[in-house]
């Protein structure tokens, strides 16, 4: 049940998605639940060890500190396994990046540390009465494929897309040497984006044309931003050149792809 859906920004320009449906999303929830089952069995033991030590003398002080730090754990991973990834990793876990999907806010941005959380603690409503009964439902039930923790913290599960800079794009003027320089940092670690916000890039580029400029420039240092982060550049040295920023991420990873 994947199909597509447009984000129209405040910019008024607008970017298409297709959505997940439940089939990848399936995929990513089992590789997750097994994944985190894995760990709490490591857990479980690492305590049976932990306890089992010959130092009797110790015995019940190693049995109760050795109960409290394994329930602690066991909590973290059941309700911190979701957050860390989605939050670290953009809006995907490790199933999601298997499944080849991703969240995002309505908008289109990525989510951020508080939307995580808030999608992630309704997570048990969702699996009511078993594995996703509830979610499954739900999903089924509205047009962008949400399950009730989407429609709390705001966000969506789109498909990841490999995806090729624009043709069209002027490649003409990229620079003879093998460097790529904006703001007098060298350009590295293109692989580092997403085909998501690459994707991103490249529609920007190929509309802004028909974007005011105060509304394109606005646009670019939105899109920019978490970029510069995820780049480890100096944001100083770059504002003011975000549009400059954008184009020569297509250069760079049009020399990545050749």
């Amino acid at each position: 049940m994947d199909q597509g859906i447009s984000v129209p920004t405040p910019e008024s320009v607008e970017f298409a998605h297709e959505l997940a449906g439940i089939g990848s999303r399936f995929v990513a929830s089992v590789i997750d639940t097994a994944a985190q089952a894995i760990m709490i069995a490591g857990v479980a033991l690492i305590f049976g060890l932990w306890t089992s030590l010959p130092l009797r003398s110790f015995s019940s002080f190693l049995g109760t500190w050795g109960a409290a730090v394994s329930i602690l754990l066991t909590f973290l991973i059941f309700w911190g396994y979701y957050i860390l990834f989605e939050v670290l990793w953009n809006g995907q876990t490790p199933g999601k990046r298997v499944a080849g999907i991703r969240i995002l806010k309505d908008g289109g941005y990525p989510i951020g540390f508080l939307d995580s959380v808030v999608r992630n603690l309704l997570r048990p409503v969702d699996f009511l009465p078993m594995f996703y009964g509830v979610g499954v439902v739900v999903v089924f039930l509205n047009s962008r494929c949400k399950r009730v923790g989407d429609f709390a913290a705001g966000t969506i599960v789109v498909k990841e897309r490999r995806i090729e800079m624009p043709r069209s794009f002027d490649f003409s003027t990229l620079q003879s040497q093998e460097d790529v320089f904006v703001g007098g940092q060298r350009l590295i670690n293109i692989h580092k984006l997403s085909e998501t916000e690459l994707d991103v890039v490249r529609r920007f580029l190929t509309r802004r044309h028909v974007i005011q400029k105060d509304v394109r420039l606005a646009l670019a240092r939105k899109i920019a931003r978490p970029l510069i982060k995820k780049l480890s550049m100096q944001s100083e040295l770059i504002i003011g050149h975000e549009e400059e920023f954008l184009e020569k991420i297509a250069r760079a990873y049009g020399k990545l792809i050749n």
